[in-house]
């Protein structure tokens, strides 16, 4: 989920100017966002052999603690004529009422612009958020031809916003987000072949609001001209997972597997504009959506290229062909825009090779996601979905095992393609370039990370 000039990247600056007959307003965006994440996980497994198999048991523990910072700052400049410009812009941009300004009237510009301040209690907020998770499966075979698989996982979560007032030095709290789920898991395994087998598997997972959607920070993009703003009253949503899937397995590097799935979607946070702001100005927002489905076929294929005593090198392939739905159900709407879930694209796939040679490895992988809607419009022919395009992405790992110890570093998002926001009158079929209404490309980004592993038992 992607929000309204909320910056991904350590440091942005924007800049959006109108001028001629519309002259209304410039505006300058200045923002730092930071993140920080760790996390541990020990666990310990073991097997039995048994009269009619083997049982395998895994117990385990997961902590996590990420840290997300963000300071901004809004400056714009306003003509003193503002009231005779064209009405497209909100009462409250035109008055001084709601805002600081920076100088006084012995310094406005040439022109009879004023420099004002934008910046509000909430351009400046921290979040902390933490999970702690404990969990078990257990594993066993019945006979030579069925195996099942049984897990079961207690997840607390907890996210603590706080931020800096203009007035205040200091920060203060804003809301704390906790709740804990217990989440299982099944998957039953029938082999009718010493090849071929099938296998059927449900579990339930949850889908965390990402930050930026908590915080009511409200921002006009002068661009598109609509108002934009978090939601407190987001938060996390249900989603029950449904497989069945063949599987060609010749040995554990070379595998060739499809799949159908289904997924049902509880209170999922979504971008939505405001159906009654449409005549004015236009205001996005937050909300959850009650419920959702995706339904889809998933294709998977292992190789292994190339190996001999030291090295090895194999490589996967992943596609995901689906379609969702909200307002009707599946079979009512494949392949049209309306209906479907914001966020939801239907065509993923992700190629990877790693290659090993003794104490290191090398992996390359890279992910394509197709188009998919980035906000939900009003109507389709007064104000149309926004569209994120589609982009293909890129990851590069490098790691070291000295020991029990394990170093990798990675480098992601290199290939990072920055994608185009658009809209299509109509939001029914595939549109040409002529009449795509003010698009938008994003910015190239990278992000690098390391982690360190420690292995308790060779």
């Amino acid at each position: 989920m992607n929000y309204a000039q909320y910056p991904g990247e350590p440091e942005l600056s924007y800049e959006k100017e109108l001028y001629g007959e519309y002259q209304i307003y410039a505006q300058v965006w200045t923002s730092r966002s930071r993140a920080r994440q760790g996390y541990l996980h020990p666990w310990a497994e073991r097997r039995w052999e048994i009269p009619w198999g083997w049982l395998q048991v895994r117990v385990g523990s997961w902590f996590s603690h990420e840290t997300q910072t963000f300071q901004g700052r809004q400056l714009g400049y306003m003509p003193d004529t503002a009231g005779g410009a064209p009405n497209v812009l909100d009462p409250e941009v035109y008055s001084l009422s709601f805002i600081r300004r920076v100088y006084d009237s012995e310094y406005i510009s040439p022109g009879g612009w004023y420099l004002i301040e934008r910046t509000g209690d909430l351009h400046r907020h921290r979040g902390r958020t933490i999970t702690l998770a404990g969990y078990s499966w257990l594993r066993t075979a019945l006979g030579r031809q069925w195996e099942a698989l049984f897990g079961l996982r207690y997840e607390y979560w907890q996210r603590k916003l706080r931020h800096t007032p203009i007035v205040a030095a200091q920060e203060v709290p804003l809301k704390t987000f906790q709740d804990a789920h217990l989440l299982p898991a099944l998957l039953i395994k029938y082999r009718w072949a010493e090849q071929h087998s099938l296998r059927l598997g449900g579990n339930f997972t949850l889908i965390r609001p990402p930050l930026p959607s908590q915080v009511p920070l409200r921002f006009f993009d002068f661009m598109y001209a609509y108002y934009w703003s978090g939601d407190l009253a987001l938060s996390t949503a249900q989603n029950y997972n449904a497989e069945l899937r063949y599987e060609w397995l010749s040995d554990r590097n070379n595998l060739l597997a499809v799949g159908i799935f289904y997924k049902y979607l509880r209170n999922l946070p979504e971008i939505y504009m405001t159906p009654a702001s449409y005549t004015a100005v236009f205001n996005y927002s937050n909300r959850r959506r009650k419920w959702g489905e995706v339904m889809g076929i998933e294709l998977e294929a292992r190789k292994t290229l190339w190996e001999n005593q030291r090295n090895r090198a194999w490589g996967y392939f992943t596609l995901a062909l689906s379609e969702s739905a909200l307002e009707q159900p599946l079979w009512r709407k494949i392949d049209r825009l309306e209906g479907r879930l914001q966020g939801h694209s239907p065509i993923v796939g992700n190629l990877g090779i790693i290659y090993q040679y003794a104490q290191w490895e090398a992996a390359l992988f890279a992910n394509y996601t197709h188009r998919q809607i980035w906000a939900i419009g009003f109507d389709p022919y007064i104000f149309p979905h926004i569209l994120e395009n589609s982009r293909w992405t890129g990851e590069f790992q490098v790691s070291y095992k000295v020991g029990r110890w394990e170093v990798r570093a990675a480098i992601l998002d290199f290939i990072n393609m920055p994608y185009k926001r658009i809209q299509w009158v109509g939001n029914t079929k595939r549109r040409s370039s002529d009449g795509q209404a003010i698009p938008l490309q994003e910015r190239w980004s990278y992000r690098g990370y390391l982690t360190l592993r420690y292995r308790v038992s060779q």
